[in-house]
């Protein structure tokens, strides 16, 4: 008895009251039934909801329609487990995790470096007066790179 009022409680709750106050609690209860829904089919493949995952949460907070703007084609909460599924896979059997920060590094080393060649060249054409209301790093590279102060 207990599981059928449960049944009927959770219908009620997801699917009927949406329905018919659709402005003031749809919007709210329809990112829990995708949560509930997502949820359960993970759990499904024995993987639980991460907090920490960008897919789940673009999912959750907006529907299939808000997937639009990945690199993989999503159409169904199917297509969401199978990807969880194999980030699951990657990070408990692979060096992926380690991978993926070795090149969020270098990538952070990358950006650095063209950091470095912007701010010369911006130094390169910044004028005397410019030059003298500089802050004391901007003065020291510009002395590094022998800007000739004056000529812009």
């Amino acid at each position: 008895m207990f599981n059928y009022f449960k049944k009927v409680t959770k219908n009620l709750f997801f699917y009927v009251l949406p329905e018919y106050f659709p402005n003031i609690i749809g919007k709210y209860i329809k990112k829990y039934v995708r949560k509930y829904e997502l949820i359960e089919k993970l759990a499904q493949k024995n993987l639980k909801l991460r907090s920490d995952s960008r897919l789940c949460n673009l999912y959750i907070n907006g529907g299939i329609e808000n997937m639009n703007n990945l690199d993989v084609q999503i159409n169904s909460v199917d297509d969401i487990v199978d990807i969880m599924e194999e980030m699951d896979f990657y990070f408990k059997h692979t060096n992926y995790k380690n991978m993926v920060k070795q090149e969020i590094m270098e990538s952070c080393n990358s950006v650095f470096q063209s950091s470095k060649i912007i701010k010369s060249k911006i130094v390169e054409g910044i004028n005397e007066d410019l030059l003298k209301i500089a802050p004391k790093r901007v003065a020291e590279l510009a002395d590094r790179i022998n800007v000739d102060v004056g000529v812009n």
